[in-house]
């Protein structure tokens, strides 16, 4: 019964609607999924406790995975970013950019964000017009994320949208299972994106500002920061400023489409906006799966785990766990229950999550009110990833004479 429910977590239904297979999976302790090389923890307090209290990947870990990892560029800096590497190095990592995201700053950015996201919406409403509906990820979701990226950093939009292939070339390299084509072709994105970046480093030595790059250039300059670790520190806020978004946004969407009663009923409050984010990212999740390995011998789930054991903490499968969520299959802004885990947790907690919250309140309070009859044209693309959760294409349509002006 176990066996066969890894294998369908594998399929292309599993990965496009892994639920029902997570419901499955806590009804039984902590089992080893070949694909994933890791114990899976799918439990919501299984894994509060592995994200508070274990350890991160390091070398030895992605030793075993890719003996040869030394000799892949993508994979070395994804071990120089925040969310990998040693314990000691991280918050002095971390630090660099939480200095940086100050409650001024990120209020200054989300009222930039807002007649942005008014022009995006002008967009959709005139793709629909002429073609009758709109790929709301090409219009929006994909787009809204590059602007906001290229902003923090001080770049052109055009140029960071361009670079959008090498963001899904690098986030391959958190999926569970990598080809040497896979491999290869992260390799080269990051050599492109170093190539850029470095471009963006040296201008900001010339011309500093007052933005996100020459904050960073800043900090490398004054020590805190290794030439290595600086470039992988442009590339990570790239990849994850620009996928986690993207995702979180059409999965939102999404789950809206799929729940007229809950639309009707945001309509009605807007005041639930905020809770409604909180509630798509418990719903589906953008990142559906962490790594985790245990520092000492612990048990974890009524399992006794080894020192070293590597963990696969499934945030997607915490987040519907019915033993802390009632009904935790419903889209129910304003639920109670503990918050749900898709920003991780303890000291790895993710660093953009109060501007993520923002920026999603923003958006979908702007799509409610300016967009009142807007609702699926055909079914959507999954992206049928195992962890950067999302959709490739979600066409929406809408009456376009009942459109709102923007604000």
């Amino acid at each position: 019964m176990i066996s066969e429910t890894l294998q369908l977590l594998d399929t292309e239904e599993g990965r496009h609607n892994p639920y029902p297979l997570y419901d499955r999976l806590r009804e039984h302790p902590p089992v080893y999924d070949e694909r994933h090389q890791a114990i899976l923890i799918v439990r919501y307090a299984d894994c509060a406790q592995a994200l508070s209290g274990f350890g991160r990947p390091d070398e030895a870990w992605v030793k075993r995975r890719i003996p040869d990892w030394e000799s892949h560029p993508a994979v070395v800096c994804l071990m120089r970013t925040m969310q990998f590497g040693d314990p000691e190095s991280h918050p002095r990592r971390r630090g660099v950019v939480s200095r940086f995201f100050t409650k001024r700053r990120i209020t200054s950015h989300i009222a930039a964000e807002s007649a942005t996201v008014d022009t995006l919406v002008d967009d959709l409403v005139a793709e629909i017009a002429a073609h009758g509906e709109a790929d709301i990820q090409n219009v929006l979701s994909y787009r809204l994320p590059s602007i906001s990226i290229a902003r923090l950093l001080g770049l052109p939009e055009h140029e960071i949208a361009g670079l959008r292939p090498h963001s899904l070339a690098l986030a391959n390299l958190l999926e569970p299972q990598l080809s040497q084509p896979d491999l290869a072709a992260a390799d080269q994105s990051l050599r492109e994106l170093e190539v850029y970046f470095e471009q963006v480093i040296e201008a900001r030595r010339r011309h500093p500002g007052d933005d996100l790059a020459s904050h960073l250039v800043q900090v490398h300059e004054a020590g805190t920061l290794s030439w290595h670790e600086l470039t992988s520190m442009f590339a990570s806020i790239f990849v994850a400023g620009t996928m986690n978004t993207s995702n979180f946004i059409g999965n939102g969407v999404a789950a809206l489409l799929s729940s007229p009663p809950v639309v009707a009923q945001l309509r009605a409050q807007p005041s639930l906006i905020q809770a409604a984010m909180t509630e798509m990212l418990r719903y589906d999740a953008p990142m559906q799966v962490t790594r985790r390995i245990t520092v000492a011998a612990t048990e974890l789930g009524g399992t006794r785990l080894p020192a070293g054991a590597e963990l696969a903490i499934v945030l997607g499968s915490a987040n519907r766990d019915p033993a802390v969520y009632t009904e935790p299959d419903r889209f129910v802004p304003g639920r109670s229950g503990p918050p749900p885990l898709s920003f991780g947790g303890g000291s790895y907690f993710c660093i953009g999550a109060a501007m993520a919250r923002e920026e999603g309140a923003l958006i979908f309070s702007k799509l409610l009110s300016r967009l009142p009859e807007l609702r699926a044209a055909r079914t959507p693309t999954h992206n049928l990833r195992s962890v950067l959760r999302g959709y490739l294409h979600l066409p929406v349509t809408a009456d376009v004479s009942l459109v709102g002006a923007g604000t």
